[in-house]
């Protein structure tokens, strides 16, 4: 009989970034910031932002207002210290 696994990521925020998980998705990170199309003043949404990491780097490139929506609350305020500068980030409601 299989175990179950726990995914829930608020056990993983504190140390996603430097994790083996967090290190894969750079590739991921570096594609999407070389890929989207930014100008000044825009509004980006990121739905799944876990701690942040694009919303961050997107808004290193252009002034942007930033909106994040996670599930998990661990990872927000990652996401939040990480990027003091962006409008909101929210809980996603179950």
């Amino acid at each position: 009989m299989s175990e179950k696994r726990d995914f829930r990521f608020d056990k993983k925020a504190a140390k996603y970034d430097d994790s083996c998980e967090g290190k894969l998705s750079e590739k991921f990170y570096t594609l999407v910031n070389e890929n989207v199309q930014l100008t000044d003043g825009m509004k980006v949404l990121e739905t799944g932002c876990g701690t942040g990491t694009i919303l961050h780097r997107l808004s290193q490139r252009c002034s942007i207002s930033g909106y994040g929506i996670d599930a998990e609350e661990k990872m927000l305020e990652q996401a939040r210290s990480k990027c003091p500068d962006t409008e909101k980030f929210q809980v996603k409601a179950s």
